[in-house]
């Protein structure tokens, strides 16, 4: 984007500011303008702050269906938490006299999701939807997974009750617990010797601190902590 590439440079012309409420931690380090127009919040309140900054304009991307009658249908895809909740405040200060413009751009390499993400075509003020407009998604950088993330993600799958849900975030530590997760099921004698065998886990640290927690099963488990201990599993 070349705004940003403008907000590195310290080149942002005075005409223009821009405002942020996300940063990669110390990814605008000794930037002035971004670090004056940074605005300290979180998605709870981005809503709130993005009116009271007298937001009236707002743009995402989306991705589109064809419904069996023919009409178009578009989707925020896996991205609603704010537009949901942002659209019908700009349409309240819209009927108080606000100008408002409300735009979508299609890229159908987006996930096309339903339920409360899945919108009419009347939702926005305009639509932008050609494929020389669409693009390959960027995805963030796929870490390794550490010996010590694998042992909390395994930790972790013992806590979880049948039917469970989980909240996974980005990175090594989710895709742990999401890996861990599958032995669940399994009937292997390996995952019966891990999760029905507390005596078999051989755990060293580095710090004489330990957490034995109860878990569903109604056995002991161990916990790990991530920055101090490893652990193995006998079998």
């Amino acid at each position: 984007m070349e705004y940003a590439l403008a907000v590195r440079r310290n080149d942002v012309p005075e005409n223009i500011q821009v405002c942020e409420f996300f940063f990669r931690p110390g990814a605008f380090m000794n930037h002035e303008h971004a670090q004056l127009n940074y605005i300290s919040t979180n998605y709870t309140h981005a809503v709130r702050d993005l009116m009271d900054n007298g937001i009236n304009v707002a743009a995402q991307l989306v991705s589109a269906e064809r419904r069996p009658d023919g009409r178009e249908s578009y989707s925020y895809s896996c991205n609603p938490e704010v537009a949901l909740d942002l659209v019908p405040a700009m349409r309240r200060a819209e009927r108080e006299g606000r100008p408002v413009a409300i735009a979508a751009q299609v890229n159908r390499n987006l996930p096309y999701m339903y339920g409360d993400s899945e919108v009419d075509p009347d939702h926005f003020d305009a639509i932008l939807d050609h494929p020389d407009y669409e693009f390959p998604l960027f995805a963030p950088p796929k870490e390794s997974v550490s010996t010590q993330d694998y042992m909390i993600g395994l930790h972790v799958s013992s806590l979880v009750r049948d039917g469970g849900t989980l909240q996974i975030g980005i990175g090594s530590l989710g895709d742990a617990i999401a890996y861990g997760s599958l032995p669940v099921t399994s009937t292997t004698s390996a995952t019966r010797s891990c999760f029905g065998a507390p005596e078999s886990w051989i755990v060293s640290a580095s710090r004489s601190k330990g957490t034995a927690a109860r878990t569903p099963f109604g056995r002991a488990c161990t916990a790990v902590r991530r920055c101090s201990w490893t652990a193995t599993c006998t079998s």
